[in-house]
């Protein structure tokens, strides 16, 4: 799930959010937490300010690897013209 919505502000926020049912261990959870900022972190510059974006992981993205992750959230990013 992803939602976008304008910011009063002039800054872009992001929050990344994985429930306990999609996996028990915190450990594997604040990887993906971390995976997601990171991806952020590495294409600030491309990102256009006053969004706040809410990313939430679904069932099964424990298994995703780092790249489909990064290809992922910057499709998002993409069409929802956070990115330009």
């Amino acid at each position: 799930m992803y939602s976008v919505f304008d910011n009063v502000q002039k800054s872009t926020k992001f929050s990344f959010s994985i429930s306990k049912k999609n996996s028990k261990s915190s450990v594997e959870r604040n990887k993906l937490r971390r995976w997601g900022y990171s991806v952020i972190t590495k294409h600030i510059k491309e990102i256009k300010p006053g969004f706040l974006c809410f990313f939430s992981f679904k069932k099964g993205s424990v298994k995703t690897e780092f790249q489909s992750l990064e290809n992922e959230i910057l499709g998002l990013l993409s069409v929802s013209g956070v990115i330009s």
